[in-house]
């Protein structure tokens, strides 16, 4: 389902290692979702930050697991480098963001990524 609205908002940061960065994580979700599934995004503005939640509906992670994810090496997938999500903590943190992870075994997992906005002149 999509909405469209006509409000812009302006982040800093590199454009392709963000793209780099939503891609890792839209390729986990996908990957935790072998039956299929559902994958949401919403996007929260205040007048501060955006926030990008990233929901998936697949096989979820235990808190151990996701402790450990943005480890060099670390991953939850039998053929998984780990250092995709590696990537995506470096470029949220260069980028002055937070990311938060969420998650239930057989539920799924949400990620949710805090931006500072930038004024646009």
């Amino acid at each position: 389902h999509y909405i469209k609205q006509s409000t812009s908002f302006f982040i800093a940061g590199e454009k392709q290692k963000l793209n780099q960065c939503l891609l890792n994580i839209l390729k986990n979700c996908i990957e935790a979702m072998p039956k299929g599934g559902d994958l949401y995004f919403t996007l929260v503005p205040d007048h501060k930050h955006i926030q990008l939640y990233i929901k998936d509906t697949g096989v979820g992670m235990d808190s151990e697991q996701v402790k450990r994810l943005g480890s060099p090496f670390y991953s939850t997938k039998e053929k998984g480098t780990g250092l995709g999500m590696m990537v995506v903590f470096s470029v949220v943190q260069a980028m002055n963001g937070k990311i938060d992870i969420i998650s239930e075994k057989g539920i799924g997992t949400t990620f949710l990524l805090t931006f500072p906005l930038i004024q646009k002149t």
